[in-house]
This record gives structure tokens, sequence and C-alpha cells, in this order.
């Protein structure tokens, strides 16, 4: 029960970072994302060179496929995300409030679950 808290409590900063990091892919040139990227890196002092280094080897070795399966679990997680806020609001029986607001939290990590299994996609 204590990670189902700790992801509540940190899901608003994921759901931030992920807005801004979807603004700045939008709305700033690359130059400047990758200029802001050198200046982080220069903070790391005498690690520089090999964050430099593993930053490079991954993104000659693995960069390709591993950006194609974050875009897949960002796209599910979306769907996802829109499964909840519909399945949130349901009052299936009828009494003025939210099913989901009436469940104990194991109820609501397995209705979760089923939601999360039902906007599942995988391709093989």
């Amino acid at each position: 029960m204590q990670i189902l808290a700790f992801i509540q409590l940190i899901q608003p900063a994921i759901d931030k970072a992920m807005e801004a990091w979807k603004w700045a892919q939008t709305n700033l040139p690359i130059d400047l994302v990758i200029a802001a990227w050198g200046l982080i890196l220069c903070f790391f002092g005498g690690t520089f060179p090999l964050v430099l280094g593993a930053y490079e080897a991954f993104k000659i070795s693995g960069w390709d496929t591993s950006r194609a399966a974050i875009a897949d679990l960002v796209e599910q997680s979306e769907q996802y995300r829109r499964a909840s806020e519909v399945d949130d609001v349901k009052d299936d029986d009828n009494d003025g409030v939210a099913d989901v607001d009436q469940l104990s939290t194991t109820e609501l990590v397995q209705v979760s679950a089923h939601a999360h299994a039902r906007t599942h996609t995988h391709a093989v």
C-alpha cells in the first residue's frame, strides 16, 4: 500500500515533467534543447567525459529502439489515462457518488489493473 501512496504522490510531478518535455519538443529549437543538455552535463564535473561517453554509446547502439519503445509507452499511457478518466466518473449504481470513490485501496488497484489491461495493446 505504501508503493501505491508513493506513486500517487509523485504522479503530479511526473505529469508536469512530461508536459514540459512535450512543450520543449514542440516549441523550442532542437539546437536549444541540445545546448541545455550540454549545460546540464557540464555540471557533472569530473564525470563529464564518462556521462558524455555513455550518452554517445547509447545514442549509437540503442537510441532508435528505445525511442520507439518509449513512444509506444507514452501512447499506451495516454490511452490508459483517457480510459481511467472516463471510468473515474462512472456511477453505475446511480447513488450520486463515483464508483471509484467507494472502493477500497485493493479494489481500486484491481479496477485500475483491469482498465490498463483493457487499453493495453501489445505489438509482437
